[in-house]
């Protein structure tokens, strides 16, 4: 680096007055001239200075002459080189080697030690085997966890005892197991323990089995049906080809044949198609169709939340629900009489059609009212007296078939009535109640949210005809209602089948006729099919007393009152032994 003779230059600065200054390359301008140390010109200069160069490099690039102006020469001589935080840093660790060696090499003289060379692992992230420090739970994500089923358990505890025995220690039994299986060492100490063995063993033992205890592991879907559908049909028509060309096939196995290539082209080319006869050979099998549920796992504050809005959309649902139809209705006799067994009955379903307000066992076969009623439509009063001629327009469908087709009422298992919407609403719900009245003279009423069984005529006609009514929580139907839970699969199944009966029937008829077949129906296959799903629900009640379990599922049946007034717990009576309490959607 080049260095100006300051001295020098202060010296020539300070020119007489009157005399010229000469021009020289040491002698800077008057602009550039330096000022005394501690002046304010010098320290406005150096803030100025400052300021330009904060963002420029360091002054170790350029040559001092250039900072002052005097030379084009913006670059630096080769021998400068920057001198960086990096570079030094690097240096320090360069000289920490070198001293660790130095150190090394003087104990290996000292000792007489040996250097050993070893690969050090890297290390993984989280925390290393055998730590006890826990992972902090992340809100709103869930582990990805296996649940191991109770049985599998118990085999899990005798092999765990049978470790034990053969390496003397329990804590290496519970490493191989962890080993074998992938579980954790808590599940695998909570399985040596004591009260989780008993516990465990309780629950497999109360545990129900079959239709009414917990889902199997298999899970057989939709596809795999119609899988099998067409392996069946491939398998019969290589039968019937090998009858074609042997010669032996009929007629009738031609048109099979011919038939069974058009159903097999129609599931290959058209997928609507192959969905729709899903479900149909669903309906053919009875198979129930059933969807994967989703669980959260709540605190304490947020489930009282949950149960509270639950009662409170339940208190304001009597007034604001939507009406729907009404199934058939369930009832329970004797439990109130602690000599007798309850008894579960399927009471007489009503169908609710299209018209005006009426009940057709309420008009006889010579067109006459048989009962005088009176009720209240919005503003309009309704009157009918008994013996009066009814309308020839109300209910005309149902009366025809009435009186073509007896055999179709005659039990009474089918209740038909009319409503202008077809739905139950406080005139169709106050019959019902007139009903089962004329069976029961009192009863506990147990029904859902639905607007109808909710009014204020609704409850002033249970009040007169001696019906304590009591209801079902807002959301809670499809989980305590023995008609959702106990009746509403199968009746709908066999409605399914009985449709696709129906529909073969047409199709056969419209084959004969030579016709295009129109899938229309009338009063009797309404009839009929209401008559199927029915005779389903009695069925299944007799068999399986299904009313007494879903009860007892549901948890209505917990207490039941002893010939003292008394509640007493129904899992000790003999009635009680073969229906568990709680069901898994609990």
């Amino acid at each position: 680096v080049e260095v100006v003779d300051l001295e020098s230059e202060a010296s020539t600065a300070g020119t007489p007055r009157g005399l010229k200054r000469k021009a020289s390359f040491q002698t800077p301008s008057p602009k550039k001239r330096l000022f005394e140390e501690g002046s304010q010109a010098l320290q406005v200069r150096q803030i100025e200075q400052l300021k330009k160069t904060i963002e420029k490099d360091s002054p170790a690039y350029y040559r001092l002459d250039y900072l002052w102006g005097k030379t084009p020469e913006k670059e630096a001589q080769p021998g400068l080189k920057p001198d960086t935080a990096s570079q030094r840093q690097q240096k320090q660790q360069e000289q920490n080697r070198q001293s660790l060696e130095a150190r090394a090499s003087q104990a290996v003289e000292e000792l007489g030690l040996q250097p050993v060379i070893k690969v050090v692992r890297q290390k993984k992230a989280g925390r290393p085997p055998g730590s006890q420090n826990k992972v902090k739970p992340v809100p709103t994500l869930r582990k990805r966890r296996a649940d191991v089923p109770a049985k599998a358990k118990l085999g899990m505890m005798a092999e765990l005892d049978r470790l034990a025995i053969e390496k003397a220690s329990k804590r290496q039994a519970r490493l191989q197991l962890m080993k074998q299986y992938g579980v954790s060492e808590t599940f695998c100490w909570n399985l040596q323990r004591s009260a989780k063995r008993q516990k465990v063993s309780n629950f497999v033992a109360k545990a129900a089995t079959g239709s009414t205890g917990a889902r199997q592991q298999h899970i057989l879907t939709a596809g795999d049906v119609l899988l099998d559908f067409e392996d069946r049909l491939e398998a019969a028509i290589a039968l019937r080809q090998a009858e074609e060309t042997a010669g032996t096939l009929d007629k009738t196995g031609q048109v099979e044949l011919a038939a069974m290539r058009q159903k097999r082209d129609t599931l290959t080319k058209n997928k609507r198609q192959r969905d729709k006869y899903q479900v149909k050979l669903l309906a053919k099998c009875g198979l129930r169709s059933r969807a994967c549920q989703q669980t959260a796992n709540l605190s304490a504050e947020e489930e009282k939340a949950r149960l509270e809005t639950a009662w409170k959309k339940g208190s304001t649902a009597k007034a604001k629900a939507e009406a729907r139809q009404a199934a058939g209705p369930q009832a329970v006799r004797h439990y109130f009489n602690a000599d007798r067994q309850p008894l579960g009955a399927v009471m007489p379903t009503i169908l609710v059609v299209y018209g005006k307000h009426c009940r057709l066992e309420n008009i006889s076969q010579a067109g006459t009212w048989v009962k005088s009623e009176k009720f209240q439509i919005g503003s309009k009063l309704v009157k009918r007296k008994a013996g009066k001629p009814v309308p020839g327009s109300l209910m005309r469908s149902w009366r025809k078939l009435r009186a073509t087709q007896p055999e179709l009422f005659a039990d009474g298992s089918i209740r038909v009535w009319s409503q202008p919407a077809a739905v139950v609403d406080s005139v169709i719900y106050r019959w019902q109640l007139e009903m089962e009245a004329e069976e029961h003279r009192q009863a506990v009423q147990l029904v859902d949210m639905f607007a109808a069984a909710w009014t204020e005529d609704s409850m002033h006609a249970a009040a007169l005809l001696q019906r304590a009514q009591t209801g079902i929580a807002a959301g809670c139907t499809g989980l305590t209602q023995v008609t959702d839970t106990g009746f509403g699969q199968p009746a709908k199944a066999a409605l399914a089948r009985w449709q696709e009966e129906l529909k073969q029937r047409m199709r056969e008829k419209a084959r004969q006729q030579k016709v295009h077949c129109t899938y229309r129906t009338g009063p009797q296959d309404i009839l009929q099919a209401a008559r199927q799903m029915h005779a389903r629900m009695v069925e299944i009640n007799e068999t399986d007393s299904t009313i007494l379990r879903c009860m007892r599922q549901a948890g209505w049946f917990r207490f039941r009152p002893d010939s003292h007034g008394l509640l007493q717990d129904c899992g000790s009576q003999s009635w009680c032994q073969s229906f568990s309490e709680g069901s898994d959607k609990l």
